[in-house]
């Protein structure tokens, strides 16, 4: 199979993905080419996790603004911050709902016309209920479509915490709970996939305060819709594997639309993504079936590196991290320092996992066999990668799906669980293998993953059975659902 060529570019980048994990054949070299530096920027943040501050994305990031396009969108903008003949109408084929969209997805920085287009479409677009709609005055239009699909550029150029964009997130979450959320007019008064995708992309992104079980059973209902749907791709549903660019309604943005909330380790997810990987050449790239009359971005029927694009930071969600990759790669807040034994040989999180990294206990001097070294790396690399302290991923991802309530890694044990089923266990006092009780009872360490846990062994039991059953091959409880970083946004 013909190899595409090296990125001659920026010689060090590894490949991100394993032609196992998804692709023939790596195109990252490809999607790092310069003439698009959209796509660029893009693959360097998202896909190689470049940090803001690296030259290579900061450069790539002043290119764009030197776009062409670029300086055609904003050179359409009139001083009061709309785009289009009419301000009240933005959901023109040239008005600020189009612009916007396009100026997010090519990643151009917030400045203030963004925001002062952002303010237009607000002020023009919002209902008084706090969704979005075609005409302001009344609910006119597709509530779920217009306001879950806008959601995503507003926090991207930084409205997350206005008051107006906080009432739309509730309006979607209101509006999705109803029994008849997805009835759609415009199609036949059937379940409007479309819709759920859209209200899916805007919870991507919802507010870390705004969480609630009121907005995790949406989301849950959303998705079930998408993953339950009786899917015609002979027929009805031919259209979803034409890829658009921008985004559409196609298998792609309902992937990652699921993959954004955890349901990539879903059954039902495996089919549509094996489904949406057979579309690729044998390079690892995707056709662009269709394009934006008003603002092309590629041409038809050519390898898209938008969608490509897409295609990995989808696979990136499905596989967010890799067993065998350099752990410094993900690691944010400290890293392994380099040395001589590094040189040749990376620590990798299948090698924290065995305890044989090589790593040294700094506590105690204890060889690389105990797991406190080798665990408090992959704790950390959990905490940097997820954006969440560690004993909150613990109870999203394991202990509150499992129906573990006796059990938490807090250290030390809050308040608020020396109640219920966790009542007495503050009382509890530690013995060394001597079966002496320790001086002061117990110990409290800072390594929560090594030796962080309490429990009761009611609920030991409980993931000892859940390990079985998915070595058996039992459907898995959703704890073992990939979690997704909360800053996580869709491009």
């Amino acid at each position: 199979m013909e190899q595409p060529p090296m990125d001659e570019y920026s010689p060090d980048l590894k490949p991100v993905r394993k032609p196992s994990q998804g692709f023939l054949t790596d195109p990252t070299a490809w999607l790092l080419e310069p003439e698009n530096p959209s796509v660029r920027y893009w693959t360097l943040t998202d896909i190689l996790d470049r940090p803001a501050d690296d030259p290579e994305v900061q450069t790539s990031r002043a290119t764009i603004a030197q776009q062409p396009l670029v300086q055609e969108l904003f050179a359409g903008q009139h001083p009061d911050g709309h785009w289009g003949d009419d301000a009240a109408k933005p959901h023109t084929a040239q008005g600020a709902v189009g612009v916007l969209s396009i100026l997010h997805m090519l990643g151009v920085e917030p400045d203030e016309r963004t925001a002062a287009g952002c303010d237009s479409l607000l002020r023009f677009c919002q209902h008084e209920s706090g969704g979005f709609s075609m005409t302001r005055t009344r609910r006119s239009g597709i509530f779920p479509c217009t306001t879950g699909e806008h959601l995503p550029f507003l926090v991207y150029f930084g409205l997350g915490d206005d008051p107006r964009v906080r009432r739309a997130f509730a309006f979607v979450i209101e509006d999705m709970a109803t029994a008849d959320a997805l009835d759609c007019g415009r199609y036949q008064h059937q379940d409007c996939l479309w819709g759920a995708i859209a209200a899916l992309n805007g919870l991507a992104v919802l507010p870390a305060d705004m969480h609630s079980p009121q907005s995790e059973q949406v989301v849950r209902r959303l998705a079930d819709a998408l993953l339950d749907a009786d899917y015609d791709f002979e027929g009805e549903h031919k259209r979803w594997l034409t890829f658009g660019v921008p985004r559409a309604w196609d298998l792609l943005s309902a992937l990652r639309a699921l993959a954004a909330h955890g349901y990539a380790p879903d059954p039902r997810f495996a089919p549509l993504l094996d489904l949406f990987l057979a579309r690729q050449d044998e390079r690892g790239r995707w056709l662009c079936g269709s394009v934006s009359r008003t603002w092309p971005l590629e041409k038809r029927n050519r390898p898209s590196k938008w969608v490509t694009l897409d295609a990995l930071r989808l696979l990136k969600a499905v596989h967010p991290f890799d067993l065998d990759e350099n752990v410094n790669d993900k690691l944010v807040s400290w890293r392994v320092p380099e040395n001589t034994y590094t040189t040749e040989e990376k620590v990798t999180l299948r090698r924290l996992l065995s305890h044989s990294a090589g790593l040294q206990d700094g506590f105690t001097d204890r060889s690389s066999s105990d797991a406190v070294p080798d665990y408090a790396i992959v704790e950390l690399l959990m905490v940097d990668v997820t954006q969440q302290p560690f004993p909150d991923l613990v109870q999203e991802t394991v202990l509150g799906p499992l129906d573990m309530t006796a059990s938490t890694f807090e250290q030390p044990l809050p308040p608020r669980l020396k109640e219920s089923k966790m009542e007495g266990m503050e009382e509890a006092t530690e013995h060394g293998v001597n079966g002496q009780p320790l001086a002061g009872r117990r110990l409290h360490f800072p390594y929560l993953a090594a030796a962080g846990m309490w429990t009761r062994p009611s609920d030991l039991a409980r993931f000892a059975i859940e390990i079985m059953r998915a070595y058996q091959g039992s459907p898995i409880t959703s704890c073992l659902r990939t979690w997704q970083p909360r800053c996580s946004c869709p491009r």
